[in-house]
């Protein structure tokens, strides 16, 4: 490529790149003259209900997750007092069970001695 060459290639990308820059800045000009400006007043109106709507989720959202933990601590909870109820019953199933070794102790130790004392006033058949 000479220079003549040369400057015709550069003269060209130049003219292409201004072509192609002006046309991006008339779609431009025509896309935001077709777009109506906004009211200021309507466009606060509408930014403030957007942000009212986010915070309304985000209260939702919070109120979701206490729901949760609040679940999660009532099971926690009733899981403590299942646990305590089964260690009461078999605290007293056990002191049940001691009792009724005891009461039949008891009771054998008794017809025991009622039966010596039995013996002791059984005439003798002599």
């Amino acid at each position: 490529m000479d220079g003549l060459e040369r400057q015709q290639f550069i003269r060209e990308q130049r003219e292409r790149a201004e072509r192609e820059a002006k046309e991006a800045r008339e779609a431009l000009t025509q896309r935001l003259l077709s777009q109506p400006l906004e009211d200021p007043l309507q466009r606060w109106k509408r930014e403030a209900d957007e942000s009212d709507r986010q915070r309304e989720a985000a209260r939702a959202q919070l109120r979701r997750e206490e729901r949760e933990a609040e679940r999660a601590r009532g099971a926690d909870w009733w899981a403590a007092v299942d646990a305590h109820i089964e260690r009461r019953l078999a605290e007293h199933q056990e002191q049940f069970a001691e009792l009724a070794k005891a009461s039949a102790e008891f009771s054998d130790k008794v017809l025991q001695a009622l039966d010596r004392l039995a013996r002791f006033f059984k005439p003798s058949t002599d």
